[in-house]
């Protein structure tokens, strides 16, 4: 009797853990692969409109999702599943705004089946494989600039020698996405606004010194009309330089050309002199090749500096010489700093 009762229970029990066991298999099914064969259409214009793009290839299930550029900025297109060998969705005209490649995939939702229940769940997806679609560039018109206005004065120009960067507008037309704005053939960090309109971050030293900046705008169509930007006299005296280290040095006769970082209070037209004054004669004073540092962009001296390099022919004959800092001419500058005492040994 009790022997009796003991296999219907072991019975029950073996057939519960059985199930189980098929159940948490099943969770781990996943659909059957799928493959992404080609796009129709393959190609468009940047600029185009937007327009409904069919994935063709097999194994594609409802809840099948296009993906557009694919990587960690792809977007999710809102996909119409019309059979398993084809989806359709919709590209807006803000995904073919720039000239390049584009990479495109099928995410298939993944499913688990429960052999003790019959339901579904969706548990995991998977991705097909990768087709390119192709944006070209326009072919329209080249971009073309009207006017330009700096933060610092809403001018198109600024004074110079300023301590910080300042933001260009550059107004115009034919922008695009994959626009750049240039300062004398150098490509500024630019922001696209819109059709019309760019901003571009300009550095410290980009308007260090008077005079005037060709400014251009160019995309996949061309580059544009260049249009001036002109460094104008401070309306105040620029201040005096100083420095703060290093204070002395030595260097090494017949050394090869030296670098050194200087910090203190400097500007982006602060310049380093090379002062070296022989027994019984005058002063010879010689511009060395400086560099202004903004904050942060050396990873060996994060504070504002400027970098001098002292010539091989300086370094030539054991003597005494100093480094001195120098502003421009008066009106806004001519002032110059303490010195950094250098003995060649």
């Amino acid at each position: 009797m009790y022997s009796r009762r003991w296999l219907i229970a072991s019975l029950v029990v073996l057939g519960l853990v059985g199930g189980c066991s098929q159940f948490n298999t099943n969770l781990t099914t996943q659909t059957s692969s799928s493959t992404l064969t080609f796009l129709s259409p393959q190609a468009a214009n940047a600029g185009d409109s937007g327009f409904t793009i069919t994935a063709n290839g097999a194994g594609f299930v409802t809840g099948a999702i296009i993906l557009w550029n694919v990587g960690p900025n792809q977007v999710q297109l809102t996909t119409t599943f019309v059979s398993s060998t084809q989806l359709t969705a919709p590209v807006p005209n803000s995904d073919l705004a720039a000239a390049g490649n584009v990479q495109v995939a099928v995410q298939i939702p993944g499913s688990a089946v429960s052999g003790a229940s019959g339901t579904t769940a969706t548990t995991t997806t998977e991705v097909s494989n990768l087709v390119n679609f192709t944006i070209n560039p326009t072919s329209g018109s080249a971009p073309t600039i009207t006017a330009l206005s700096a933060s610092t004065t809403s001018m198109p120009a600024t004074p110079y020698c300023g301590a910080t960067g300042f933001t260009l507008t550059v107004t115009g037309a034919n922008f695009d996405s994959s626009s750049v704005v240039s300062w004398n053939g150098s490509q500024r960090a630019t922001t696209f606004v819109n059709s019309g309109q760019l901003t571009a971050s300009i550095l410290p030293q980009d308007a260090a010194f008077p005079g005037t900046a060709n400014i251009t705008v160019s995309n996949a169509t061309g580059p544009s009309n260049a249009a001036i930007f002109t460094m104008t006299t401070p309306a105040t005296n620029l201040a005096p330089p100083s420095i703060t280290a290093p204070l002395q040095i030595s260097i090494q006769k017949g050394s090869p050309t030296f670098a050194i970082n200087i910090d203190g209070s400097v500007l982006p037209c602060t310049v380093a002199q090379w002062w070296v004054t022989p027994p019984g004669g005058s002063t010879v004073k010689s511009a060395l090749v400086t560099t202004y540092v903004p904050a942060n962009q050396d990873p060996t001296d994060a504070a504002i500096h400027l970098s001098a390099t002292i010539p091989a022919a300086d370094l030539v004959t054991a003597e005494s010489a100093q480094i001195v800092l120098f502003t421009l001419q008066p009106p806004a500058g001519g002032q110059t700093s303490n010195a950094i005492a250098v003995t060649i040994q």
